[in-house]
């Protein structure tokens, strides 16, 4: 199991998001954390499979999530199993395919998702693995990198959770082999936290930046 611990402590310019004092953990491991609130298989009747499609606006109006690709309008939903590497062809359905990576936009500020992923080529980061990284309003609050899970679905699975009373609205997963740019991710779950909780959140992150400035 790998587990990225980013503290983003620094000195910022004024307007900046308070996420910039936020603490995001990203876990890369081989047990899968399913959340309750929405769960996306791409198995879902009505999906497109087989065909280009760009961005999945499928899901927007269900969950409030818009898989776009780095690379449009390469993004495919099919049944990557025969796929040597993909869930270890274990029949577990369609995924997601991405040209230059996958891109998760929210409707709605989360503080947690997990997401199972695959990407070809180098195993290792600098010029291969997979990178992930996390937004918030179009800044960077977060990244990780880490050893490409493919051709094995062992330490396949990435947890992401923000805590200090921030969130985040936008993943991108992405393999960062120079022989190779496709990335493929499947069993994405997440919640979104009740309007109250997102106030109490708010009134949180506030509150740490100020103590952190008295």
């Amino acid at each position: 199991m790998r587990i990225s611990t980013i503290t983003l402590a620094t000195i910022v310019a004024a307007g900046t998001s308070s996420a910039a004092f936020a603490d995001y953990t990203i876990t890369q491991s081989s047990t899968q954390t399913q959340y309750a609130g929405h769960f996306i298989t791409f198995d879902e009747p009505g999906v497109p499979t087989g065909a280009t499609v760009d961005p999945l606006l499928f899901y927007q109006a269900s969950d409030g999530i818009v898989f776009s690709s780095n690379s449009p309008p390469s993004l495919i939903v099919d049944d990557w199993d025969a796929l040597d590497g993909i869930a270890g062809g274990n029949g577990t359905g369609n995924s997601i395919q991405g040209g230059f990576g996958i891109r998760l936009n929210f409707d709605t500020p989360i503080v947690e998702l997990d997401f199972q992923g695959w990407a070809p080529g180098s195993p290792a980061p600098p010029f291969g693995g997979i990178n992930v990284l996390l937004f918030l309003g179009g800044d960077q609050v977060g990244s990780y990198s880490g050893i490409s899970p493919f051709g094995t679905d062992v330490d396949s699975w990435f947890n992401i959770v923000a805590t200090g009373g921030d969130t985040f609205d936008e993943v991108v997963f992405f393999n960062g082999a120079f022989n190779s740019f496709s990335s493929y991710m499947d069993n994405v779950s997440w919640n979104v936290p009740a309007p109250g909780a997102l106030a109490l959140l708010g009134v949180a992150g506030l509150f740490g930046i100020r103590r952190r400035r008295a």
